[in-house]
């Protein structure tokens, strides 16, 4: 009972949380894991156990959590997803998950910071953690739910994206992220964005874009 998880660097909030499970051989049966926050998020699966490194085996299913906290990120999720993961294969992440609400915002750092080629004389160089191999598989349907603001815009944003990726290769993205609704502050100038599509075929850093913001005359 009254199990949690928070990362307040990321905003993940894992809360309230209730485990029921049990051995089955040398297999551990996660036969519900249920966290509550809003909605509820809740884990079913097993973890197997007769080998030194564990396999897990799990399905997530998500009702209108709220799976970021932060003033500046916030979002809840429902869907569904499969986790897998073993030491050699790595994590395998399939589903679909929907946004009920988003709200995300920019926020930059008062805290100066070198850039990764800056050499700095007596400092030792930090060592680079082993990155665990990630297949993913995952449909997000944005629903019109998502609200940015930052770096002078103020948009609603919607569509639907599948992204997908494996060990070594760069993150691929198919889909369309549309500006539902918006404006932009530029050069003084207060802008209505009258249309914005962000395409994905390929790499998800080399979208399409195609955007059109209008001052409107009164």
């Amino acid at each position: 009972e009254n199990l949690y998880y928070r990362n307040q660097t990321q905003g993940l909030i894992l809360d309230n949380g209730v485990l029921r499970s049990h051995l089955q051989g040398q297999r551990w049966v996660i036969d519900s894991l249920k966290f509550h926050k809003g909605g509820t998020l809740e884990l079913k699966g097993s973890v197997n156990l007769a080998n030194a490194d564990p396999d897990v085996d799990v399905d997530v299913v998500f009702d209108k959590y709220d799976t970021l906290s932060r003033p500046n990120r916030r979002l809840r999720l429902s869907g569904s997803a499969k986790v897998q993961y073993n030491q050699q294969k790595g994590v395998f992440l399939n589903g679909t998950l929907n946004s009920d609400y988003g709200m995300f915002g920019s926020q930059k750092s008062s805290m100066p910071s070198l850039d990764d080629d800056v050499v700095v004389l007596g400092e030792e160089k930090k060592q680079t953690a082993a990155v665990t191999p990630i297949n993913l598989n995952l449909t997000l349907n944005l629903n019109d739910n998502i609200r940015f603001v930052g770096y002078g815009a103020d948009i609603t944003i919607g569509g639907r994206l599948n992204i997908t990726s494996r060990p070594g290769e760069t993150v691929q993205g198919v889909g369309t992220v549309k500006v539902v609704k918006g404006r932009y502050k530029a050069y003084g100038q207060d802008l209505d964005i009258t249309k914005g599509t962000v395409s994905f075929v390929g790499p998800l850093n080399n979208p399409n874009l195609n955007i059109r913001a209008e001052r409107r005359l009164s």
